[in-house]
């Protein structure tokens, strides 16, 4: 019951820091989030596993162990989530979110070619869904204004015009800007359906999960830092607008905290459990987004299905197995 429990509030994390991030990139760029909620995810962690004892129990973790966590950071935590974060400014949460959820099917590729995994019947239903899904959002839509009660204008500080037009550009994406948008995504999902194998292999039963996700985050973390010695780098990332930077702390937190959550439910509860409460996540990134961005998200009925249909595929394919 308690690993159940843990897996919830890692899958609300989850639907908060998408939304969070979602408002962030209003007003900054994808890569300056990158920096945020991946450098800060370190002390967190690195808290978290003091505190649990696993501190101590370093040298239980293999050399390649190590290397295996290291490469998981550098595919999770770099590639995935910086494509993520430029589909969500592109885009928005929303109508990215059914290509994000495909990830499952690359966690599930790889098992089937490398580690002799098989698909039942209604697994295949739930993949039929989730290649479906995406589908419903390959048409533009309308061109619509940023209007309502929670609309920014140009004049609002501390964005101003850049922000309008990025308002503007949120609400009624250009073809170029979904494109985009729907690229980053595939992306996004293939680097986090990547990542579990290579997280698997790493801790080899050990039970370090929380140890685990530190060093990943510590070795994505040492690749950025190492980037300021780029003339020019750390100046534009010490840049970020206060507004923005506040919800990429915001989001820094939840989702370091999601990382730590699930990591605990893995260790006291099942996988599938796990995974399938994790699927949920859209639905709360929905919630959270009507709360905070509903107008910069697109909450049209084929996004919404798109968004239902995804859900749905990723639950059968789990509980199919």
């Amino acid at each position: 019951m308690i690993g159940t429990f843990f897996a919830v509030i890692s899958t609300v994390s989850f639907g908060f820091h998408n939304a969070a991030m979602r408002r962030g990139v209003l007003g900054a760029a994808a890569v300056q989030a990158l920096y945020v909620t991946v450098i800060l995810g370190v002390p967190v962690l690195l808290v978290a596993a003091a505190i649990n004892g696993e501190l101590t129990q370093a040298a239980s973790i293999t050399p390649r162990g190590y290397a295996l966590l290291a490469a998981a950071g550098l595919v999770h935590f770099l590639f995935g989530r910086y494509c993520n974060y430029r589909a969500v400014s592109a885009i928005g949460t929303n109508r990215s979110a059914p290509f994000m959820a495909t990830s499952l099917l690359y966690s599930v590729g790889v098992a089937v070619l490398f580690q002799g995994e098989t698909v039942s019947g209604p697994g295949m239903v739930g993949v039929g869904l989730m290649f479906v899904a995406p589908l419903l959002l390959l048409r533009p839509p309308a061109r619509r204004p940023a209007t309502g009660p929670g609309a920014l204008r140009a004049s609002d500080p501390p964005h101003g015009a850049a922000a309008a037009a990025a308002i503007s550009n949120a609400t009624s994406p250009s073809t170029a800007r979904l494109v985009e948008g729907y690229l980053f995504a595939i992306g996004s999902a293939i680097g986090y359906g990547s990542s579990p194998n290579l997280i698997k292999a790493g801790l080899e039963g050990t039970g370090m999960g929380v140890f685990g996700g530190l060093v990943s985050y510590t070795a994505a973390s040492l690749v950025l830092l190492a980037t300021f010695l780029i003339p020019g780098r750390l100046g534009s990332v010490i840049r970020i607008p206060k507004v923005s930077l506040k919800w990429f702390l915001l989001a820094a937190l939840s989702i370091s905290f999601a990382q730590m959550f699930r990591y605990v439910a893995l260790s006291t509860t099942s996988v599938a459990i796990v995974a399938s409460l994790g699927q949920l996540s859209p639905m709360f990134s929905l919630i959270f987004g009507f709360v905070l961005n509903r107008e910069v998200e697109s909450f049209a009925p084929r996004v919404l299905i798109g968004i239902l249909l995804s859900v749905i595929g990723s639950l059968v394919l789990i509980l199919g197995q």
